[in-house]
């Protein structure tokens, strides 16, 4: 595979944004792992100077491939983000220990809930590695990862998924989080904060 076009075309893009919206504005991309590492690594290298708040999954950087994430963080410089696919703390210890990225980024559903989701950012923690819960998933997901970020110092930002299907509304009563200027209200409801309907649920 040819990356040079796509390195290309996302350099130019990247420094569009930057220049539209200024030094101070925190700007994350996204590579989804589909480049290898030596793609990964020219990326990361040429987007250096627009500061990127991080780089998420500039490759396979899961601890079952560490030599990747290794080569990576050994020849580049900016920060560098992943952990959505990963499934437990074990996953994620040497890629702590070894400060192999400065971003965990653990969905609570793949993690198997709020419990290991505590422990994974306990251990990224111990390492300074910061914490920004993937989270695509409904409201559900939402405020358990909410709960969590809530009592955690190393969380840094919490993902919302784009696109939600205007249904939920009616699925869980409404919405149930709220955030201002970019920042989030704990909820005010037991538990997670959040009910099911499940007359609306039983439809689908």
């Amino acid at each position: 595979v040819d990356f040079r076009p796509a390195i290309r075309e996302g350099v130019e893009h990247l420094a569009k944004v930057r220049a539209a919206v200024g030094a101070d504005f925190d700007i994350i991309v996204e590579i989804h792992a589909k480049a290898n590492p030596q793609a990964a690594i020219e990326f990361c290298n040429r987007v250096e100077e627009f500061r990127p708040l991080w780089v998420e999954e500039a490759t396979q950087l899961e601890s079952e491939v560490l030599a990747e994430a290794r080569q990576v963080r050994q020849q580049t410089r900016v920060p560098l983000g992943t952990g959505e696919r990963l499934c437990s703390r074990y996953d994620f210890g040497p890629l702590c220990s070894e400060r192999l990225v400065d971003v965990v980024m653990p969905d609570v559903v793949h993690v198997g809930g709020i419990s290991e989701m505590r422990k994974i950012a306990a251990l990224a923690e111990t390492f300074r590695v910061d914490v920004s819960p993937h989270n695509p998933q409904s409201e559900v997901s939402t405020l358990a990862s909410l709960h969590v970020c809530m009592c955690t110092p190393n969380c840094t930002l919490l993902e919302l998924g784009t696109g939600q299907d205007p249904f939920w509304n009616d699925l869980f009563f409404g919405g149930y989080f709220r955030y201002e200027r970019g920042y989030a209200f704990a909820p005010e409801r037991p538990g997670l904060g959040i009910d099911l309907d499940e007359k609306v649920a039983a439809k689908f």
